[in-house]
């Protein structure tokens, strides 16, 4: 299932194309669009027009098992997943680990040929604060490198090249900034996400297109948060009413549930002491960079987050909830918390309340 939260109108899915991925052998296009067709009046909440595209909210694959449906989930976790970790990790390499990076280890090519084909190919039309976007990648898993990489936008009814790796094209970009994505070795990782988070752009349209797009591939999660993440957490304390609209829903699934109470303690040690206890797993971190990790570490590990469920009168560890209680509780956190947000969810009834998945 892909759904699209109602309340977003400028995050959109509009199709996605994949070839040569697992069980997917020829170019298939997924479109996330009703263009033409009859939308009936009680159901006009459920899409959305944006540039002359009617764009579903909600959508769902079904077919029998082996069809490749999760193939398609897959095929865009990995796809977003080269942008998303490109663009987290890649300004923290060292130049010994940029020259060994590699994105995109989990890219499988269609197997049962002979000649195995080498290259996969992925591309996602999207919409983002109203611009309409086509980012495509082409990705050599024989060699390891991205062979080809593209970013184009709509204007005027046509896609302008925003830059293309193959045919060298940099449009909006300066030629100090073209000099410098020229100095990395960009077969290793996304031009996108070096010049997302390396290169300083000039262009206030480019820029603006650049952050529209990043912002779109943060804003796409595969599964609910689970309300037991020190950052779910966080956000139910700060919320004003203490998580009463979550307490109010999840009192409809399971009404012995009273409230869920929330708590956020600092533990008694210091940075010193944490890092006199603390083991260093990987080798490879240099030592300037030690402290930073070590301190990273320690903020998260700082303070102890507690999250139960109120049962007369008594707290219970929300952990020791059941798998349908906890599932519920994840979903309705997720769509009353995380907004500006596309949902990708793969077997969507998968340990449900019964009363959900009926």
């Amino acid at each position: 299932m892909c759904g699209q939260n109602i309340q977003r109108e400028n995050i959109m899915l509009v199709s996605f194309v994949i070839k040569n991925f697992k069980s997917i052998k020829d170019v298939i296009q997924v479109d996330f669009t009703s263009t033409g067709q009859h939308v009936p009046t009680k159901h006009k909440n459920l899409f959305i027009d944006i540039n002359g595209v009617t764009i579903n909210r909600l959508n769902f694959f079904y077919g029998k098992n082996g069809a490749g449906k999760s193939n398609i989930i897959k095929a865009l976790r990995i796809f977003l997943s080269i942008i998303r970790r490109d663009f987290f990790e890649f300004p923290k390499l060292t130049q010994y680990q940029l020259r060994h990076f590699r994105s995109f280890d989990h890219v499988a090519p269609f197997k049962l040929e002979e000649q195995v084909d080498p290259l996969t190919f992925f591309s996602l039309v999207f919409v983002a604060n109203q611009n309409t976007y086509r980012y495509s990648l082409s990705i050599n898993n024989q060699k390891r490198i991205i062979e080809d990489e593209r970013l184009e936008h709509l204007k005027g009814g046509d896609y302008v090249i925003m830059f293309s790796k193959r045919d060298s094209i940099f449009s909006g970009f300066s030629k100090t900034e073209q000099h410098i994505v020229g100095t990395y070795k960009n077969e290793k990782v996304t031009l996108l996400s070096l010049i997302a988070s390396r290169i300083k752009i000039s262009s206030k349209e480019t820029r603006h297109h650049i952050t529209n797009v990043m912002t779109f591939f943060e804003s796409i999660s595969f599964g609910f948060t689970p309300v037991s993440d020190q950052e779910s957490i966080e956000q139910l304390l700060s919320d004003n009413n203490n998580g009463k609209s979550l307490t109010d829903d999840l009192l409809k699934f399971d009404l012995s549930i009273e409230n869920i109470a929330v708590s956020k303690k600092e533990r008694n040690i210091t940075f010193e002491d944490y890092k006199k206890s603390y083991f260093l797993y990987d080798s490879s971190v240099e030592e300037d960079n030690i402290d930073d990790l070590i301190r990273m570490d320690y903020e998260m590990e700082r303070f102890d987050y507690r999250i139960s469920t109120v049962r007369n009168g008594k707290e219970l560890s929300f952990y020791e909830e059941s798998d349908g209680t906890k599932a519920i509780a994840n979903i309705l956190f997720s769509l009353h918390y995380l907004k500006n947000r596309i949902w990708i969810i793969d077997d969507f009834e998968n340990d449900l309340h019964t009363e959900v998945s009926l």
